[in-house]
C-alpha cells in the first residue's frame, strides 16, 4: 500500500471565496480511487481548511507544516498542490525526505533554474517527478508534440518564458508553455 500525502488542499472547494480549480481535491479523488494508495497526510497552512478536506476525502493526520508531515510520515507519494512559487522549495523537500514520487501541479517553477534543480534534486535521490498538465489533448499541444516527434529541436511560441528546457535522464525535452491572455 502506497502513503499518500498532499501539500496544498486549500480553501473548502467552491466554498465563499475559494479560487481555481480545486486541485487538490481532484488529487485525492484519484487516489480514493487506487486500490494500493491510501491518503495518510494532509498538510495546509490554513488547519481549518485541512480539516474540512479531511472531511470529505480522509486522511489520517493534519500538518499546518509540510515539512513536519515529511519527517513523521514516511510517505511514498506527495502531490504538490500550491502556488507555483512555492513548488520547487517543496518538491526539493520531498525528495530529500526520502519520498518515492511527486505529483506537482503547473507550472513547475517560475524560473529555468528551479526547474532544472528540482530535476537534479530528484534524479539524485531516485525520486520520480511528474507535472499534471491536463491541456495536453489540446491543439497546440499535440502540434508541438507532433513537431517534437518530427525532430524539431526547438518549439517558439507567443507569450513571455514560452520556452523551456529540462534534462529528464538521457532525454532533452523541449516543450513551449503558451500563456493564454
Amino acid at each position: 500500500m502506497y502513503r499518500v500525502g498532499i501539500i496544498g488542499t486549500g480553501k473548502p472547494w467552491r466554498s465563499a471565496g475559494a479560487t481555481g480549480f480545486g486541485m487538490a481535491h481532484m488529487h485525492a479523488r484519484g487516489y480514493r480511487a487506487a486500490p494500493d494508495a491510501h491518503l495518510v497526510a494532509l498538510a495546509d497552512l490554513n488547519l481549518d481548511h485541512a480539516r474540512a478536506f479531511q472531511e470529505q476525502h480522509g486522511g489520517d493526520a493534519v500538518y499546518q507544516n509540510y515539512r513536519e508531515m515529511l519527517a513523521k510520515e514516511r510517505l511514498d507519494i506527495v502531490s504538490i498542490c500550491t502556488w507555483p512559487h512555492l513548488h520547487a522549495e517543496m518538491v526539493i523537500a520531498c525528495a530529500e525526505a526520502g519520498v518515492r514520487a511527486v505529483h506537482c501541479e503547473k507550472p513547475m517553477a517560475p524560473s529555468f533554474d528551479e526547474a532544472k534543480r528540482m530535476v537534479a534534486v530528484c534524479e539524485a535521490s531516485g525520486t520520480q517527478l511528474t507535472f499534471n498538465h491536463q491541456r495536453r489533448f489540446g491543439a497546440p499541444f499535440r502540434a508541438a508534440r507532433d513537431l517534437l516527434r518530427a525532430g524539431a529541436r526547438h518549439i517558439a511560441a507567443h507569450g513571455s518564458d514560452v520556452r523551456q528546457s529540462v534534462r529528464l535522464g538521457n532525454a532533452l525535452v523541449r516543450y513551449a508553455v503558451l500563456l493564454q491572455r
